[in-house]
């Protein structure tokens, strides 16, 4: 296997096959965010089928961040009649594409880990039995599309600095004429999408590229320049270029990165979703890398660069009041970086240090062991939760195949489980309930764009129905079927007596949150 993937090629072939494998696998959503900030909205914009959240009706969201997925929903419309791609095309090819971009970011990951001297089959381990790639990998969030192309994009800067470094040597001995390397236009450009998308983003590059600016200012103040210039040229370029296509979309000047800016930290409107001290940082993080968090603080100081590209972008999201796990993603290829083993140097016998290294090989290689045990356990026990944790899939296919698109269907779950509208498009009667909070609390001038006028913020709906049970369901006692948790049906009984359970569908094994429950009942009213 080793001497199989030491080819680039076969690299590459073997992480398509496992991250598709991956895709297959889960059948899960963890967070909203996952679907109501990519998928429902294409949705929406390319059929006016479905609702969208607050942010994309003030203009938090752009554009810009579905250009990955639109081609999937075009083939999607295209095949619209036949009911049997709706997996494929709603659900499915959505996370093939992002395990694709994640194929390219693990093969990179590894890549980059070669650079700094790592051994490759240590990499390609950690890169695959990484359960934190694992379990958020494949998925459709944009901090998913981050961390993807977070380590993409530092690769390209450090190549780049070994390309002029190696030109300088090469110099400096006589052997050529030096000449100012232009850097990679594809290296900004996706430096600048980032950055559009979620400006914090961009700390994770900020170390390489002042190694680059350091390394220029030491040996030559006109390339420097040159440097600078060229960079400032491509961001200006490849941002107006984003916020063009904002505003066309819009119909006015717009910049959804400027509007991010200000709600989220000038009015805190992301606090209203729950706040946490700086601390919890440290501890989604311990859960996405495991006990590569303890490798990691030991080993930090083998790698400045890449290990200050964690620690500063873990930094800059540990100030922010709202934290989630998702968030910090793109901070997991850097650590296994890290982490990692370096590579083996050959010492011959006589050398003193090739005796301390046999003394303790034995320490050394238990050690290592037991590390790989842990990462191994902690692996086995995210395909688990990848598969089972608010599995929402065996219900959508129920749906589709015992629904007919004249029925009309209300989930009366926790707000945004289900891709609703992408999922069951030819049903035109579907209901779900919002969850929005009270954003004018923070920001009472806030309004919805023009382009999305029609669509109101409804605050509290599902708290306010949540809170009435079961006098709240009577209103909905219209619809063919419903889709609701065991909690909310035994307090509701008495309101369902015209409707009974066809189905019982276990989401989830564990579940620590109140608003969702481990049995889903799909009920029908009784005809």
């Amino acid at each position: 296997m080793r001497n199989y993937l030491s080819s680039n090629r076969s690299l590459l072939l073997f992480l398509c096959t496992y991250r598709i494998l991956n895709v297959i696998l889960t059948e899960t959503i963890f967070e909203p965010d996952e679907i109501w900030q990519n998928i429902e909205p294409i949705n929406y914009f390319l059929f006016g089928h479905g609702v969208l959240l607050w942010d994309w009706l003030t203009g938090i969201r752009t554009v810009v961040g579905l250009i990955f997925y639109i081609p999937n929903f075009i083939l999607y419309h295209l095949l619209l009649k036949n009911r049997i791609y709706y997996d494929l095309f709603s659900f499915y090819l959505p996370r093939i594409i992002s395990g694709l971009i994640c194929v390219i970011s693990n093969y990179y990951t590894i890549r980059l880990g070669e650079l700094y001297h790592k051994d490759r089959n240590d990499m390609i381990f950690r890169v695959i039995i990484s359960h934190g790639i694992w379990l958020y990998g494949t998925r459709t969030h944009t901090d998913t599309l981050i961390m993807n192309l977070g380590v993409i994009i530092f690769y390209f800067f450090k190549k780049y600095l070994i390309q002029i470094q190696s030109r300088n040597k090469k110099t400096e001995n006589g052997n050529m004429e030096g000449s100012f390397l232009i850097p990679s236009a594809l290296a900004f450009l996706l430096l600048s999408y980032i950055f559009y998308l979620r400006p914090p983003s961009i700390v994770l590059l900020i170390p390489i590229l002042l190694e680059i600016i350091i390394y220029y200012f030491n040996n030559s103040y006109v390339d420097l320049i040159k440097f600078l210039s060229t960079s400032i040229l491509y961001a200006i370029t490849f941002l107006s270029s984003f916020i063009v296509i904002d505003s066309l979309f819009v119909g006015k000047i717009f910049s959804s990165t400027i509007f991010f800016i200000m709600v989220n930290i000038i009015y805190g409107i992301s606090e209203l979703f729950g706040t946490s001290p700086f601390y919890f940082t440290i501890l989604f993080f311990t859960v996405l890398v495991g006990i590569q968090i303890l490798e990691f603080i030991f080993k930090m100081n083998r790698n400045i660069v890449v290990s200050s590209s964690a620690i500063l972008y873990l930094l800059v999201y540990s100030i922010v009041g709202h934290k989630e796990m998702r968030f910090l993603l793109p901070a997991i290829p850097f650590v296994l970086i890290v982490c990692a083993e370096n590579k083996k140097i050959k010492v011959g016998n006589k050398n003193k240090r090739a005796t301390k290294y046999k003394r303790n090989i034995t320490k050394y290689l238990s050690i290592k062991n037991i590390i790989r045990f842990i990462l191994i356990i902690q692996y086995l026990v995210s395909v688990f939760i990848n598969v089972t944790h608010q599995r929402v899939m065996p219900t959508l296919r129920y749906l589709k195949e015992n629904t007919s698109p004249n029925d009309s269907i209300f989930f009366c779950v926790c707000p945004y489980s289900f891709p609703v509208y992408s999922y069951l498009t030819l049903h035109k009667d579907l209901k779900m309930l919002t969850g929005e909070q009270d954003i004018f609390s923070k920001m009472n001038d806030i309004k919805v764009l023009d382009k999305y006028k029609g669509q109101n913020i409804i605050v509290g709906e599902y708290k306010k129905f949540k809170e009435n049970l079961p006098k709240s369901l009577e209103q909905y006692t219209s619809y063919d079927c419903m889709v609701i948790n065991k909690t909310f049906y035994n307090q509701s009984r008495s309101i369902l007596r015209n409707y009974k359970v066809v189905e019982i569908f276990r989401y989830a094994y564990v579940m620590a949150e109140d608003d969702k429950d481990i049995f889903l009942y799909v009920i029908k009213k009784i005809k």
